[in-house]
């Protein structure tokens, strides 16, 4: 616990002043530094940068990673004393005019919870924007692409090259939320310099460049240190894919064209590609679906997409074949990752046809609500069993029959990946 209190005491007992009340923004140690009664020593001693924040009292400046504070005690022993506060907030982050002004009010303050109230829009971080301007791993942040359920996505620039940048998501307010997805992050690791050299060999899966994973780093963030989350957290770099995913082609309106099935034919066919060199080298993706399939650059009309190649992204929920998935997608998940299966192939064929379906119909999602928002995963199957014999009745398009054939019940009667190319290569344009 830290409080800035009135400075009306000896040196001596300093030490005691920062343990009554917390000031939100600095975490411990704080290292006080006494250094007599004329502030000119104090600053050449300290190194203490010259500060555009000056009063006859206070004063404050930066140093990379900490805030420098300094405070004329009056009697009975009148000094300088300077304070330096590790920071729990990236340090150019901030106006020194707003700190400050935070620091004295806290100083004079009978209310803390208030003054932090009225300043904490100001001095703690949003995320992702934090980001924004600062350099992760030598890639400069300049755009944020998104945000799913676990993580954010940035857009980051290194030797003039646009590169997509997955981070885990820190939420204080879920500590499901932080768990999960540092969780990935961390099972990610073992399989890191695999994906590095699978994705290589595909030009249907998206590069993926690095894995910044430090597990010491994951431990001190789950523990709280924001700082280092900010500075150096836990990320995935990947080829930046311009065009987004295959979801705004229905924002687009492109599926009222009279083409659509040949185009999501299409797209199935190169995600397909994609998960036959996953399958080849034993893994499963686990997480297939449209926000998932991306595109090279902006499409301005549906014929486009028979010309360029749609990639497959976002391999963070990875796992090798007969491995627990740890992770679904409940739009898209066939009934047995549901039960926690062990990961097999065609889990992912099932997540295929799910994700053609859901774009042929131009919906977002596969599943009914009673199976999505189920508190019942042994009831999932026979749920899912009358969906698809509804389904079946009420389907007449030749596509849509064949996508059926994908998300068959029964995990053992579904076509294997080579089936599924040379099936979806009959409806292609």
């Amino acid at each position: 616990m830290i409080i800035f209190s009135k400075l009306q005491k000896d040196f001596s007992s300093l030490s005691t002043i920062f343990i009554e009340k917390k000031i939100p923004l600095v975490i411990s140690p704080i290292e006080v530094i006494f250094l007599g009664p004329a502030l000119e020593p104090i600053m050449k001693k300290t190194l203490f940068p010259s500060t555009s924040v000056n009063d006859k009292t206070f004063s404050i400046s930066r140093t990379q990673d900490s805030y420098l504070l300094s405070f004329y005690t009056p009697s009975p022993t009148t000094a300088y004393v300077v304070i330096k506060i590790p920071s729990l907030v990236p340090i150019d982050c901030l106006s020194e005019y707003e700190i400050c002004d935070y620091l004295k009010d806290l100083f004079h303050s009978t209310n803390l919870q208030q003054t932090y109230e009225k300043y904490k829009n100001k001095i703690l971080p949003t995320f992702p924007n934090s980001w924004l301007g600062k350099e992760i791993y030598g890639y400069k942040i300049v755009g944020i692409i998104g945000e799913g359920g676990n993580s954010f996505v940035l857009r980051g620039v290194k030797n003039g090259i646009n590169y997509a940048i997955k981070i885990p998501k820190i939420d204080n307010t879920s500590i499901s939320v932080t768990v999960s997805s540092l969780n990935l992050f961390r099972e990610l690791s073992k399989e890191a310099i695999n994906l590095v050299e699978i994705t290589s060999k595909s030009e249907y899966l998206v590069r993926v460049y690095a894995v910044y994973n430090d597990l010491t780093n994951i431990k001190d963030i789950m523990r709280g240190d924001i700082f280092l989350y900010l500075s150096s957290p836990p990320a995935i770099i990947m080829e930046y894919m311009a065009g987004g995913s295959v979801l705004s082609l229905l924002s687009k309106g492109f599926n009222y064209s009279s083409n659509w099935e040949k185009i999501v034919a299409k797209i199935g066919l190169d995600i397909a590609y994609a998960l036959k060199t996953l399958h080849t080298a034993g893994y499963v993706h686990l997480d297939v679906k449209p926000s998932n399939f991306l595109l090279p650059k902006d499409v301005m009309n549906p014929e486009e997409i028979c010309n360029i190649k749609v990639k497959l992204g976002d391999l963070g929920s990875v796992k090798r074949i007969r491995e627990i998935p740890s992770h679904l997608t409940s739009e898209y998940a066939p009934p047995e990752q549901y039960m926690a299966y062990p990961s097999i192939p065609v889990m992912d064929i099932f997540s295929l046809g799910a994700s053609l379906l859901a774009l042929s119909w131009g919906r977002r999602g596969f599943n009914p609500d009673e199976i999505v928002f189920t508190n019942d995963v042994n009831s999932v199957y026979s749920k899912y069993v009358n969906y698809y014999l509804k389904l079946y009745s009420l389907t007449s398009s030749k596509f849509q029959k064949y996508l059926l054939s994908l998300v068959y019940p029964d995990y053992r009667k579904r076509p294997s990946i080579l089936q599924v190319i040379e099936g979806l290569k009959r409806f292609s344009c």
